[in-house]
């Protein structure tokens, strides 16, 4: 009886498109991963943060550009949103906020030496309780080669007390030159599109899209210059929004949305292309009385955001929870539906057919949808960032487990098999998900994989992790490695 048993669980995991979970832990410290921060052993709970620095809370983006990978840091997160929430009791392993000004770190590729490559100048501001800088973090990164040009790094900042920033490294890798800045919070989604730049903010929550073929030479010839941009409908957000990423695909430059009406809402995705000298949005994903083809959320109000990345001629977009972003912007959310809250993967083709894959739509008809969202994990409450390395799709989570148990919160009911920690999973098809670590690489404080990058010139795979206690930590797979047995 207990073999027929087993084969409905083998056959479950095949039909919920992921492998068995409880087999993960194992598997983790066989793929090949190498820490290229800090301690190397013993490194749960030892000070990281790239250079020493337990503040550098996640490694927020990264890119290659050069001989280098350069590093762009979010300081102290979990310590900034306690500063708000002022709780009676500090947790002990949460660093007390003494300087939030971001950084940009480098590291040469051929030496794996690190330095610190930019820090802003210090704001004068009253009454606040830390160092504060124009820039509180740096949410992404990517280099572009304007036509005929040379290759410039694009950094996208996030600002606090000062408008967020767009700034440029160029080829010669001098210091970064802001060129660009926006009343809006940050500047997370930048992305190329025929020929030329786009990236994105907001204006007091109106979200906007800005352009150019050469944003860097157009800043140097007139630092006045006042770039293209792209309105989104005026009707589609009457309680504001913010653009999430941007990606090309198929011809058109398509476009995440997190719509701020927190009860009424879902991610929104819409594309846009050039129709004579305007541009054209059509919806895709959004509501459905202003013509998407699909309800906002794909239908479910906990997927609050989106993620996108192409991978095998398709687009594959990991979902953010509602609840996590009404916690991360001073809503305090109902943790008492965390079983319901778990990320899922959706992917569609150039017709825009959409379909999910995680879990696969037998979960839904066996009604096991709640339990197999996030990887059968439902505090994986964020896909983070996807990468493709080596054939392969890779996905990383945020698991809240630990900043949850750090702050208090029983989560016993919830009959957890998953232990602290990011979980990391990869593919090769879309459907059939293996674990490469469901423990944070065996740190239970690395509670994200932020930051997923490939090397172009070699095919080495990078992870920065998301650690708001000990520091963020940059690690990496060489192409072609499997065993990694001095982990």
């Amino acid at each position: 009886m207990r073999y027929w048993k087993l084969a409905g669980v083998l056959l479950c995991a095949v039909l919920l498109g992921s492998a068995l979970p409880g087999r993960a832990q194992n598997m983790s410290q066989l793929m090949g991963w190498q820490k290229l921060t800090g301690a190397t052993t013993n490194y749960s709970g030892a000070t990281d943060g790239i250079m020493n620095d337990r503040q550098n809370s996640y490694l927020w983006s990264a890119a290659f550009h050069g001989d280098y990978l350069y590093a762009g840091t979010a300081r102290n997160v979990v310590g900034a949103v306690l500063t708000e929430y002022k709780p009676k009791t500090w947790p002990p392993d949460v660093p007390i906020p003494t300087d939030m000004r971001a950084r940009i770190y480098r590291m040469k590729v051929s030496t794996g030496v690190w330095e610190q490559f930019y820090l802003a100048n210090t704001l004068p501001v009253p009454g606040m309780p830390f160092a504060i800088g124009p820039d509180a973090g740096y949410r992404m990164m990517k280099e572009y080669t304007a036509p005929g040009g040379k290759p410039v790094l694009y950094v996208g900042g996030m600002g606090v007390v000062t408008p967020a920033r767009l700034l440029a490294i160029d080829a010669q890798n001098n210091a970064p030159v802001p060129i660009f800045s926006a009343a809006g919070t940050s500047i997370r989604a930048i992305a190329e599109y025929n020929n030329q730049l786009f990236w994105a903010s907001d204006v007091k929550g109106v979200p906007a899209i800005w352009y150019n073929s050469d944003p860097l030479k157009a800043y140097q010839q007139n630092a006045a210059v006042v770039y293209d941009k792209i309105a989104v409908p005026g009707d589609w957000f009457p309680k504001g929004a913010e653009i999430l990423d941007m990606v090309s695909f198929n011809g058109s430059l398509y476009v995440f949305f997190f719509d701020h009406d927190w009860d009424n809402g879902g991610f929104w995705c819409a594309k846009l292309k050039k129709s004579g000298t305007a541009w054209k949005w059509t919806l895709i994903v959004g509501d459905m009385t202003k013509g998407a083809q699909y309800p906002k959320g794909m239908g479910r109000t906990e997927n609050g955001g989106a993620t996108p990345i192409v991978f095998n001629n398709q687009m594959y977009v990991g979902t953010i929870s509602n609840t996590m972003w009404r916690f991360l912007n001073g809503s305090p959310p109902d943790f008492h539906n965390l079983p319901a809250t778990g990320t899922q993967i959706f992917r569609f083709n150039a017709a825009d057919n959409w379909e999910r894959v995680m879990p696969l739509p037998a979960a839904t008809t066996m009604g096991m949808e709640a339990q197999a969202n996030g990887f059968f994990n439902p505090l994986n409450l964020y896909l983070w960032r996807f990468t493709v390395a080596n054939g392969k799709l890779y996905a990383g989570t945020f698991d809240a487990r630990v900043a949850l148990e750090s702050f208090g919160m029983d989560l016993s009911s919830l009959n957890l098999w998953n232990p602290d920690g990011f979980d990391l999973y990869s593919t090769m098809d879309g459907k059939m998900w293996t674990p490469e670590s469901v423990d944070g690489f065996g740190d239970k404080w690395n509670y994200g994989a932020r930051t997923l990058l490939t090397d172009p010139k070699n095919g080495d795979l990078y992870l920065g992790t998301a650690n708001p206690f000990y520091g963020c930590q940059l690690w990496r797979k060489k192409a072609g490695g499997l065993l990694n047995l001095n982990r």
